[in-house]
């Protein structure tokens, strides 16, 4: 979980095709670009909880800040991230994050 002291808010975003990124503006003139390969993004198929099979190009890019600009949200597929928590690099529960840092020490 984020730090409870970062109270930014997201005014912008949008998904950039090219390079696979959400580009997330917020309020403090800051900038984050975020690899949506990253994003823990998970679906109820009825019996449990599985991961998202790959979103496509459209459905990445119609995503939108929600909730005042504490999250964003990716209507099409259903997925809602916390702002502080993407600032902070927490793109997933403690499982997913632990083996993204193992991808990045490989």
């Amino acid at each position: 979980m984020a730090n409870s002291e970062d109270n930014r808010l997201a005014i912008a975003v949008e998904y950039i095709e090219r390079d696979g990124e959400l580009k997330i503006s917020l309020d403090d003139d800051s900038k984050h670009l975020i690899r949506v390969d990253r994003l823990q993004m998970e679906e109820w198929d009825g019996e449990q909880i599985k991961p998202l099979s790959r979103p496509s190009a459209q459905a990445l890019s119609d995503v939108v800040v929600w909730g005042g600009g504490s999250t964003i949200y990716f209507p099409q597929i259903q997925q809602y991230f916390r702002v502080s928590d993407l600032v902070a690099g927490v793109y997933g529960d403690e499982e997913w994050c632990a083996g993204l840092l193992s991808i990045a020490k490989a």
